[in-house]
């Protein structure tokens, strides 16, 4: 699941590229022979100054759901919706009270829509949900974080409860789910200094966390609930070799964890860890990028095949978009690469029922406005 957080100059986040190859996967069955990537309505819909744009597609429908925190409404968190025709906004734009950071979206089981976000003004984390009757309405009481959000993720299970998770003031990563009237921490917090946090989901509804971890030099940790107490998958920091940034965790069909950051240890460059037999190794080799990426986003496909899509180059002026995956123990290209007409910020990835890939990000081709692609 893509975390949601600012990159500072330096060391960003994950996955690319240095062998160019090019692949028409089989990892995606349902396509056509030779599909490509076509923009999914406008070209920059919405507003410009746009960010943290987040992605979720309705399985039963089909369709994609996209939020961003909007310039044009204060940086408040606003949701627009593709259902065939063209983009429209989900209830009233800029609907979140304040300026918001580190916005994300998911659907529960019957397709309603649910932003989070962390809430500049007290800093603290809200989740909000949308009803054709009420509109957007809070998931309990805002403002529910004890502590100020540094970075958070956010993901809802099979049995519709939403969970949080975020790295706050204190240090710690901090999990919590809401049971139907009140949000509550899942076990305890843990961790010293934590940053970068993603969480996802396994096939039980048991959360998942992988995290730059202080107290192991700022390697990479994954840690797991079993119903009762986090455990650590592995060894702590055992999921990076060196210093983690711009982590990414996603779980395949199997429950198999798959964590995607950039690792001092290459130069900042792309590594993607992968746990099997008792430890976590590389997946297709690591420090595999060209440049430095920045705003990834990790997802397994439907066969389990890992998928990274992110800015290449990126940092504040942005970079070619990028969709890589593992195939044949090697990281290539899904279609073309940099399959945007320009630069972009803030990918996040996600795939429908189908497997078909769809990409949302920040469009610096067409103003600094939200726009998104599918391989189809």
């Amino acid at each position: 699941m893509r975390p949601r957080f600012r990159l500072w100059a330096g060391l960003v986040i994950m996955t690319l590229v240095t062998s160019c190859k090019l692949f028409v996967l089989s990892a995606f069955p349902d396509l056509p022979g030779s599909p490509s990537w076509k923009f999914v309505g406008t070209q920059g819909f919405g507003v410009t100054n746009v960010a943290y744009t987040g992605i979720a597609i309705e399985r039963a429908t089909g369709t994609v759901y996209v939020t961003f925190e909007d310039g044009a409404y204060g940086a408040r968190a606003t949701v627009m919706s593709f259902t065939g025709g063209d983009w429209s906004y989900v209830g009233v734009p800029g609907f979140s009270a304040n300026t918001t950071q580190f916005n994300c979206i998911a659907l529960d089981s019957t397709g309603t829509p649910y932003a989070a976000f962390m809430d500049v003004s007290t800093g603290r984390a809200d989740v909000m949900k949308y009803s054709s009757t009420l509109g957007w309405q809070s998931v309990g009481a805002p403002d529910f974080s004890a502590n100020t959000v540094i970075s958070m993720s956010f993901s809802i299970g099979a049995n519709n409860v939403p969970y949080v998770a975020f790295t706050d003031s204190t240090g710690q990563v901090v999990v919590e789910s809401f049971n139907g009237s009140a949000w509550s921490v899942v076990g305890a917090p843990f961790g010293t200094n934590t940053s970068n946090v993603s969480l996802a989901l396994d096939n039980g509804n048991n959360p998942w966390v992988g995290f730059s971890d202080g107290s192991q030099g700022g390697n990479a940790t994954v840690m797991s609930f079993d119903g009762a107490a986090w455990n650590v998958v592995g060894s702590a920091g055992a999921a990076s070799t060196g210093a983690a940034y711009g982590i990414s965790l996603a779980l395949d069909p199997g429950n198999r964890p798959y964590l995607a950051c950039s690792d001092a240890s290459y130069s900042g460059l792309a590594v993607v860890t992968t746990f099997e037999s008792g430890a976590w190794r590389a997946a297709g080799g690591a420090g595999f990028s060209a440049g430095v990426p920045y705003s990834a986003s990790l997802v397994t496909s439907i066969v389990g095949v890992p998928l990274v899509a992110y800015a290449d180059g990126g940092g504040g002026a942005g970079g070619p978009a990028m969709l890589m995956t593992l195939a044949g123990g090697s990281w290539g290209a899904v279609g073309s690469q940099g399959f945007a007409p320009g630069n972009v910020q803030d990918t996040s990835l996600a795939l429908d029922r189908a497997g078909r890939l769809y990409v949302a990000f920040v469009d610096l081709g067409a103003g600094g406005k939200p726009s998104v692609m599918a391989y189809r």
